[in-house]
């Protein structure tokens, strides 16, 4: 099994034999992909857990009391 060293170096080399718009697609990908790990991670945690709950709690009763509005979110 090779080292993340061995994997990084595999990686670079792969890259550079992109284009300049190959390359950009690359960054973009990444970027959205460390975007999505990092909301991942920042809700698995117990912590992060603790604050869904609450904020699920507040949506709800937000709800129940009639507080909210038609955010248009259904296609209209």
């Amino acid at each position: 099994m090779a080292t993340i060293t061995e994997m990084v170096d595999q990686i670079k080399a792969q890259t550079a034999q992109l284009d300049r718009d190959g390359q950009a697609a690359l960054v973009d990908a990444l970027e959205e992909w460390l975007d999505e790990l990092r909301w991942d991670l920042s809700f698995s945690s117990p912590e992060g857990q603790a604050t869904l709950d609450r904020l699920t709690a507040e949506a709800m009763a937000d709800v129940a009391r009639g507080d909210v509005e038609d955010g248009g979110f259904d296609g209209r």
